[in-house]
């Protein structure tokens, strides 16, 4: 199961854009500032950030040992206020010669020129999520002694015409207890190519040395605005670029994946939605918010 943290500054657009007040952008929170990209462009008056960009980073993962001396893999936690993976690696590496090509490009962002064993690459940080059949839903969990059932929730003429409900005092509810919760799905999925693979075991070997360390153990979902803006290409060239500005690291994902091991292409799904359920009827007679384990 992957471990998932949202972070404070995805929590703060959320509240923001509910109430319709402006959103700062604070120093020390962008991925522009850590990357040296853009660093200093922000969002227009009355303009927000959408969560449709996505980071990776190798650093979400440590090697362990056991008492019976069998090593495993760990993962790292990110803190709420993590504004950055552990480690940030690039999804693509290509010599300056060699940059990706105009098709290709598009679906990438946070570009920059780096220095790799005295070589010159592009780098390309963040992929553009494409958001075209993502759907969000409310959905009705109902729990039974542990065992979950899940259908889609429709309201009716009832839920327009509530009735006080009959409860005990409020009790703590150390896991998810009996009864029926509501909550908010929306599955993101990210395939990767097998293209698309090779380059990021690419970048990774360049940088680090060997296809070993070819891992995505976190991935960032990234909040950002779309910009054109001029950059530099292969023998002085230039050309319009689709950057991303202010992009924010609004939740962090923990799990570990050996892309080494998937060469025939890798999927990534997630779930954006409010997936806290809202406890609705419960045997306990209680009342509230809850958290999914």
């Amino acid at each position: 199961m992957a471990r998932t943290t949202r972070t404070v500054y995805g929590a703060e657009l959320q509240n923001c854009m509910f109430h319709g007040i402006p959103y700062q952008i604070l120093p020390n929170t962008t991925l522009n500032e850590k990357l040296s990209i853009r660093a200093n462009d922000f969002p227009a008056a009355g303009q927000y950030p959408t969560q449709r960009y996505m980071v990776v980073g190798n650093g979400g993962h440590f090697f362990a040992a056991g008492a019976d001396g069998i090593p495993y893999i760990d993962d790292n936690v990110h803190r709420v206020s993590d504004a950055a993976p552990f480690r940030l690696v690039p999804l693509v590496l290509r010599l300056e010669n060699d940059d990706l090509p105009q098709n290709l490009r598009a679906k990438y962002a946070l570009r920059r020129s780096e220095l790799h064993h005295g070589e010159r690459y592009y780098a390309y940080y963040a992929r553009r999520i494409d958001m075209t059949n993502v759907e969000s839903k409310l959905r009705k969990i109902t729990v039974d002694n542990g065992t979950e059932t899940v259908v889609p929730f429709v309201p009716n003429n009832s839920n327009l015409n509530p009735v006080p409900p009959v409860t005990p005092p409020n009790q703590s509810i150390p896991a998810l207890a009996n009864g029926d919760y509501l909550d908010v799905s929306m599955l993101i999925t990210v395939d990767f190519t097998p293209a698309e693979v090779q380059e990021y075991i690419n970048a990774c070997t360049i940088i680090f040395g060997s296809d070993k360390y070819a891992a995505i153990s976190e991935v960032g979902l990234v909040t950002g605005i779309d910009k054109l803006v001029p950059v530099d290409g292969a023998g002085g060239t230039s050309f319009q670029f689709n950057e991303i500005i202010a992009a924010q690291i609004a939740t962090h994902i923990v799990r570990y994946n050996h892309m080494a091991s998937n060469t025939d292409g890798a999927t990534f799904t997630y779930d954006a939605g409010a997936n806290e359920a809202l406890l609705t009827e419960a045997d306990e007679g209680v009342l509230g918010v809850t958290t999914l384990p």
